[in-house]
Formats: C-alpha cells, sequence, structure tokens
C-alpha cells in the first residue's frame, strides 16, 4: 500500500506542466485568464494576436466558447487602465523604457506627458551626472596647484560655472519631477 501510494506521488511530483498551464487547464473558468489579461496590460505589453492567444496555455478556448479570450480581454484593458497614467508614463519614460503605443486615445495623450516629462528627467539626471565627474576631477587638479596660479583661476572658473549649471538642472528635475 505504501509502495503505490509513493509511485503515485512521484508520478504527480513529475508532471511537467507550468505553473501558468495548470492554472488554466485545471479551471477553466475564465478567471485566470482575466488575471493574466490584467497582468500583461499592467505591464504595458502589446495585446497578443490570436495565434498566440489560442496557444496551449489557453486550452480552455475550444471548452467554453471563447469566454477565457474574453476574460483576457476585460482583464487586459483592466490593466491598461493601470498602465496608461500619467504618473507611471514619467516612471516609464524616467526608466528609459520603450513605449509600444498601447494606450487607448483617452489615456494615451497624459500617458506620453508624463513619459517626455521622465525622459527629459533621466537626461538631465545623466548630464548631472557628467557635470559632477568632471566637477570632481577639476577640483582633483586645482589641488595640485598654486591656489594663485592662473590656472588654478581659470579651474575655479570652470567648476563655477560647472556648479551653476548643475543647479539649473536639478531646478530642471524639479520643475519635471510629478
Amino acid at each position: 500500500m505504501n509502495r503505490v501510494f509513493i509511485a503515485l506521488s512521484f508520478l504527480a511530483l513529475c508532471q511537467c506542466v507550468s505553473p501558468s498551464q495548470l492554472l488554466l487547464t485545471n479551471t477553466c473558468d475564465g478567471n485566470d485568464a482575466y488575471e493574466l489579461g490584467r497582468q500583461h496590460g499592467t505591464q504595458g505589453l502589446e495585446f497578443p494576436t490570436h495565434e498566440i492567444i489560442d496557444a496551449p496555455i489557453y486550452e480552455c478556448v475550444p471548452k467554453t466558447g471563447g469566454e477565457t479570450r474574453q476574460k483576457y480581454e476585460i482583464g487586459y484593458n483592466s490593466g491598461l487602465a493601470d498602465y496608461c497614467t500619467k504618473e507611471n508614463g514619467f516612471n516609464i519614460g524616467r526608466s528609459d523604457l520603450s513605449y509600444t503605443g498601447v494606450c487607448p486615445t483617452l489615456s494615451e495623450r497624459d500617458f506620453l506627458l508624463g513619459y517626455d516629462m521622465g525622459k527629459t528627467v533621466r537626461q538631465t539626471q545623466l548630464e548631472n551626472q557628467k557635470l559632477e565627474s568632471r566637477i570632481s576631477l577639476l577640483e582633483e587638479s586645482k589641488k595640485t596647484l598654486s591656489p594663485h596660479s592662473r590656472q588654478s583661476q581659470e579651474l575655479a572658473q570652470q567648476i563655477t560655472e560647472l556648479k551653476s549649471r548643475l543647479g539649473q538642472n536639478q531646478e530642471k528635475i524639479k520643475q519635471q519631477s510629478l
């Protein structure tokens, strides 16, 4: 009796099915398709083609007459509502991620406004890193010179100009941030 139990347990563990396939093939009620669609929409993924959505993970589609696809689409649209916001656009732009044009027309304008602001902030932050690095190098070079030398004064002037630009950029970042 124990051997039979162990053998059956082993067989159950050896099933090589992905968790997402288990979710959809075991329930066939479409709820998991809704959640999968919502996750895809929230991530800003493009809506899959018919061939992809009817792949093996969607084995339930023929059994439910397309309900799974409809639930996926409803979930996807729900996820897009979370994705296509000005705040998320800002975060996507600042992270230097690409936008694939998935937002509906009504929300795309605000999303793109945030996206462009985020891109501007990212570019300004990168410029600031370069400015800070340059300032640091100039300050180190200045330490090796006589404080009253012409070169030292020129470096001091360059450092002042770079710090001014850095300050302007930091103000620009404040204005662009949400």
